[in-house]
């Protein structure tokens, strides 16, 4: 039969959203509602008015109207886009101001997201093929999009309950989808396995209902620890025990709740299980503390599920908004974006550092920023850089080792401000390190960092490192064996965009002391900096300037091992025909 008025309806399973009528009255009769009116989990097309909910969701908003006193500060003005999504076809790469990051495919917003609003954003690698998906989440569903053809694939027939509030993480070949919409499954389950397939396809396989802890369906994030297997749903607009914890090991395709826990509103989190050091075999949550006047970070023991206990909290100064967090585990800092601070301070785009080598006293260190007027909203870390999705500045990237502003591309061309338009999320895939951005107004952005650590290939099987040499058999002769180009000291020539292996024979040394010099000439006025990695370590970056004879020099020490070489351009032709050379030194 047809779904009832006002309502949404996928797989034969109506998500009832109100009529028209219903909601004018549930509006007129509910004056005591009308601060906490901007956290309606239902939205207008426009986002410019809230709808109010049916009556069996009145219990759920009066919680809310209880909580304006500690909700997060700001939600009267929190996400409401002043520009419409813009129709039409991909736009070149002409349209958008960017340094150094590369944009490899716009898919705009008609083809990704139907049109409506675009949400977060997440990635999935096939463990079977290594082929990578953007997961592009919009205000009425999702779709998986091909990162090296730009290709759209989404669930037939699946649709969300509107609004603006969506997000997705991976566990293996599954993909679980929340949003704070009430009336949908509090998480929709896919299954992605089918992406390996031709034609690629996506199965919604549930589940129906889901056990919400005793709260609403709705969700304001989710976080996905893939190396324990356990999920949590945040933002869950309980400020009590607000996230939800569920199991995924014994059935992934049907997550098992497992209890709840929290201390105040958490608006987001990010979950590490430790592989090595003091903390290894801990499963840590740092978590956003978003409550009017206790903003902070939180850090939560979450390794035996029947005893979660919270570590630690700290803040900053004037703290208006705890949004986003992300750790890097090689330095054990943790970063903290804050949403309301440009919107209510006046103040530009800035990202808070805190050392959280003591799980239990975290200790705010300090904060940088890259002096753009622009609201930040989310970020992710990898190789020591942080890529973070600021609204109506775009994509920035930040190295962490100076905190600076390495690079850039501005998704939302038409200024920059406390507004809720452009950029809402950024993700990094580790073996190609593409970074997919979903933009609110123009759908998805492929990206390549020019100063990341690897160039982007198409992903495939991780190579197989160099045998160590047999005795009696040298370092080269043994790297020559694996068919690799093999680089030995004193001296060398190679070409950029090719992977080297460097050692020396009969060396024993940890390291060499290096000096890397350019052969030809560059083109004039031509920048181009030079990359040696390997996959785990930073990235030995030489700056050589266009007007230079020689190109440059640059001594280091650099271990033996397999790098990757190649170069980063800071204007948009080539520099093709480079060569440099390797020299070794005591």
């Amino acid at each position: 039969g047809s779904a009832p008025s006002g309502s949404l309806k996928q797989h034969g399973r109506s998500y009832w959203q109100p009529a028209r009528e219903e909601r004018q009255a549930a509006s007129t009769n509910m004056p005591h509602l009308a601060a906490a009116s901007a956290l309606l989990c239902f939205t207008a097309q426009d986002f410019n008015a809230t709808t109010a909910p049916h009556a069996r969701q009145l219990q759920n908003m009066a919680r809310m109207a209880s909580m304006t006193s500690t909700s997060p500060t700001g939600e009267t003005y929190h996400m409401r886009p002043t520009t419409p999504p813009k129709t039409g076809p991909a736009e070149p790469a002409s349209t958008f101001d960017s340094l150094n990051v590369v944009l490899k495919h716009h898919v705009p917003i008609e083809t990704c997201c139907s049109g409506a609003y675009g949400s977060d954003i997440w990635g999935y690698t096939s463990a079977a093929t290594g082929k990578e998906w953007a997961l592009m989440c919009y205000s009425t569903g999702m779709s998986a999009v091909d990162v090296q053809t730009g290709d759209v694939v989404t669930a037939p027939g699946f649709t969300s309950p509107l609004s603006p509030w969506k997000d997705i993480k991976v566990f293996g070949h599954h993909a679980y989808y929340v949003t704070e919409a009430l009336d949908q499954p509090g998480i929709v389950v896919f299954d992605l396995s089918g992406l390996d397939s031709d034609p690629p396809y996506i199965s919604d396989v549930g589940p129906a209902a889901i056990d919400n802890g005793g709260g609403p369906e709705s969700s304001h994030n989710v976080v996905v620890d893939e190396v324990s297997g356990y999920l949590y749903r945040v933002g869950g607009w309980d400020k009590k025990k607000n996230v939800r914890m569920y199991d995924l090991n014994a059935n992934p395709a049907a997550p098992e709740y497992i209890g709840k826990f929290g201390k105040g509103f958490i608006h987001d989190a990010q979950v590490i299980t430790f592989a090595s050091g003091p903390y290894a075999g801990k499963q840590v949550m740092f978590a956003c503390k978003a409550v009017t006047g206790s903003h902070g970070l939180q850090i939560w023991d979450l390794t035996d599920k029947s005893a979660i206990s919270l570590l630690g909290f700290d803040t900053w100064p004037g703290a208006s908004y705890s949004h986003n967090v992300w750790v890097d585990v090689v330095t054990m800092r943790a970063y903290v974006g804050d949403e309301g601070i440009v919107y209510s301070q006046g103040t530009n785009s800035t990202l808070f550092e805190f050392d959280v080598s003591d799980l239990s006293s975290p200790s705010y260190v300090t904060s940088f920023t890259n002096g753009v007027g622009a609201n930040s909203h989310n970020h992710i870390i990898l190789g020591g850089r942080l890529y973070a999705a600021n609204y109506a500045s775009g994509m920035r990237v930040f190295d962490l080792s100076s905190r600076s502003e390495v690079g850039y591309f501005d998704t939302y061309p038409d200024g920059n401000g406390a507004t809720f338009n452009g950029a809402w999320g950024a993700y990094v895939f580790p073996a190609s390190r593409l970074v997919v951005v979903s933009d609110i107004n123009r759908g998805l952005f492929i990206l390549e960092d020019e100063g990341s650590l690897v160039p982007s290939p198409s992903p495939g099987p991780s190579p197989s490192p160099s045998p160590s040499p047999s005795p009696g058999e040298d370092w080269l002769e043994a790297c020559k064996k694996n068919g690799k180009r093999c680089i030995e000291l004193p001296k060398a020539q190679f070409e950029f965009n090719e992977p080297i292996e460097v050692g020396w024979k009969g060396a024993s040394k940890d390291s060499f002391k290096v000096a890397i010099t350019k052969e030809d000439k560059l083109p004039e006025k031509r920048k181009v900096r030079l990359f040696l990695h390997t996959p785990v370590k930073s990235s030995r970056g030489i700056q050589f300037d266009g007007d230079a004879a020689e190109g440059g020099k640059k001594d280091f020490p650099l271990a033996p091992g397999t790098y990757d070489a190649h170069l980063a351009n800071k204007g948009k032709s080539k520099s093709g025909g480079l060569t440099f050379t390797i020299t070794g030194g005591a």
